[in-house]
């Protein structure tokens, strides 16, 4: 069942977001596809902030960029403008076998300040 649309902030929504595969491999990158919803006029820049975490609470890989990889900041995107962010997070060799957590969110480039932490299971 997907996730119903998430409200960031006043002005982003989260709108839904699709996984690449189920099936996570150790050396392969997870791929992710964001869908982002502007609701209003966004004055700040925020680094879209994705990280594996594994059941024991370690950061086992981290992706921080702005939206498309620095190719659509927020503070241009219009009022209902639908953002796709294509992510790819690099799986280290190391990773153990095992249930992951997948934490996504938003961090104000101006205060670095984390907006919202969405969790997604992985096995």
């Amino acid at each position: 069942m997907p996730a119903p649309p998430r409200d960031i902030t006043d002005a982003i929504r989260l709108e839904g977001f699709e996984l690449g595969s189920a099936n996570i491999k150790r050396g392969e990158p997870i791929l992710l596809l964001l869908y982002w919803r502007g609701l209003a006029r966004i004055e700040n820049d925020f680094v879209v902030s994705v990280s594996l975490i594994a059941r024991a609470g370690s950061v086992v890989a981290r992706y921080e960029k702005q939206p498309r990889r620095g190719d659509a900041p927020t503070s241009m995107w219009s009022p209902g403008e639908l953002v796709v962010d294509a992510i790819q997070l690099p799986v280290p060799d190391s990773a153990a076998p095992g249930v992951y957590r997948l934490e996504i969110g938003l961090l104000d480039i101006s205060n670095v300040q984390m907006q919202i932490e969405l969790i997604n299971v992985i096995e």
